[in-house]
C-alpha cells in the first residue's frame, strides 16, 4: 500500500500537475474572462447542427478535448448552473466530453513515456475522433429542433482579466488537489491488490481467456486509474491499441472525480460507463486505422528491457500530409483565438 501511494504521488508530480494544471487554469480563465462567449458564437452552428446542443455548449466541448478529463464535467456543471442547458442536455454532454488533453497524451505519454511524440499525436487524434463520433451519436437521443437551440449563448458580464486569472488559478488549485488525492488513493488500492495477490489472479484469469500476458498484466491498472494504467501498459510492452483504450476509458478514478463534480446533475451512471467503454474501443480502433496510414519511426517503450535497436518504419505521404494539415489547423485556430482575446 505504501509503495502504491508513493507511486501515485510520483504520477501526480511528474505527469498530472505539469500536464493538467495549466490547462485547468486556461479553461477556467476562458470562461471567467468572457472569451468563451465570443468563441460560443463562432462554434454555435457546429454545436447546434452536429450535436443538437445549444451554442453555449461549444466551448465546453472544445475544452473537454484539449484541457484534460475533469474540465468537461466542470464546464457542463457551469452551463447547467447558469441555466444555459437543460438537465437532459447536460447528461448528453457528459457522455462525450470526457477526454485527456494534449499535454498528457502527446507530451506525458508520447514524448516522456514512449519517447515518441508522433505516437502521442496519433493517440490524441484518435481520442478527438472518438469523442466527435459519440457526440454525433448522442444527437439522436435529442428531440429538440435545431432552431430552438441557436440563441443559447452566454451573455454574462466577464471579470477583469486580473481577477479572472486569480480566480481561475484558485479554482484550478483546488481541482488539481482533489484529482491528485484520488490518484494517490487508487494507486494505494492497486498496491493493496498487488500485495494480496489479487492482480496476479486477475492476470491468470485473463491469460486463460486467451489474452496475451503483456496486456493482461496492465488491464487492472487501466481499469482503475489512467495514469498508472498507461505506465503499466508501456512498461509491459502492451499493444498501442490497449494504451489508446486506456486513454479513451479514463479509469474508474476519473469517473469518480466526474461524479463528484456533477452536484445536483443526475446522470445514468450505467449509461455513462457504457459510453466510457465505447470511447475506449473507438479510440483503439481509430488508433489502429491511423497506424495503417502512418507508422511512427520509433515505438520502443521507455521502460522496455530490450536493448536492441528498434527498426525504423517508412513514413507514408498521406500520413505526412495529415500531420502538416493538423499543424496548420492548430496554428490558425491559435492565432484566431489570440486576436479574439485581445479584442475583449
Amino acid at each position: 500500500m505504501t509503495q502504491g501511494a508513493a507511486d501515485g504521488l510520483l504520477y501526480c508530480a511528474q505527469v498530472l500537475i505539469p500536464s493538467l494544471f495549466p490547462f485547468m487554469v486556461l479553461s477556467s480563465f476562458v470562461v471567467n474572462s468572457g472569451i468563451s462567449a465570443a468563441l460560443s458564437r463562432i462554434l454555435s452552428p457546429v454545436t447546434v447542427h452536429l450535436f443538437r446542443l445549444p451554442g453555449s455548449a461549444g466551448v465546453t466541448i472544445l475544452l473537454s478535448m484539449f484541457c484534460g478529463y475533469p474540465v468537461g464535467a466542470r464546464g457542463v456543471r457551469s452551463l447547467l448552473d447558469q441555466r444555459l442547458i437543460t438537465q437532459q442536455q447536460a447528461a448528453r454532454m457528459l457522455y462525450f466530453t470526457v477526454g485527456a488533453g494534449p499535454a498528457f497524451v502527446v507530451f506525458a505519454v508520447g514524448a516522456s513515456l514512449l519517447h515518441n511524440t508522433a505516437t502521442g499525436v496519433i493517440l490524441l487524434i484518435a481520442q478527438v475522433l472518438s469523442q466527435l463520433t459519440l457526440g454525433f451519436f448522442t444527437r439522436f437521443l435529442c428531440k429538440d429542433r435545431p432552431d430552438t437551440l441557436k440563441q443559447s449563448v452566454p451573455k454574462s458580464r466577464p471579470m477583469p482579466l486580473t481577477n479572472a486569472l486569480v480566480t481561475s488559478c484558485g479554482d484550478s488549485t483546488l481541482g488539481i488537489l482533489q484529482l491528485c488525492g484520488m490518484v494517490v488513493l487508487f494507486s494505494a488500492l492497486l498496491g493493496i491488490l498487488q500485495s494480496a495477490g489479487g492482480t496476479s489472479l486477475f492476470e491468470k484469469l485473463l491469460t486463460v481467456c486467451g489474452i496475451h500476458s503483456a496486456a493482461a498484466s496492465s488491464v487492472l491498472p487501466i481499469l482503475l486509474e489512467v495514469t498508472g494504467g498507461c505506465f503499466a501498459a508501456i512498461k509491459t510492452g502492451a499493444p498501442v491499441a490497449l494504451l489508446a483504450f486506456a486513454i479513451g476509458w479514463g479509469g474508474i478514478c476519473v469517473h469518480f472525480q466526474i461524479y463528484a463534480t456533477l452536484g445536483a446533475l443526475k446522470v445514468n451512471r450505467a449509461l455513462f460507463t457504457f459510453f466510457r467503454f465505447a470511447q475506449g474501443i473507438l479510440c483503439a480502433i481509430f488508433t489502429h486505422l491511423i497506424f495503417l496510414i502512418y507508422t511512427p519511426v520509433q515505438t520502443q517503450p521507455v521502460f522496455s528491457n530490450v536493448s536492441a535497436v528498434v527498426p525504423a518504419f517508412s513514413t507514408t505521404v498521406a500520413g505526412s500530409i495529415a500531420l502538416v494539415l493538423l499543424s496548420f489547423c492548430f496554428l490558425f485556430s491559435y492565432q484566431k483565438q489570440q486576436k479574439k482575446g485581445r479584442n475583449i
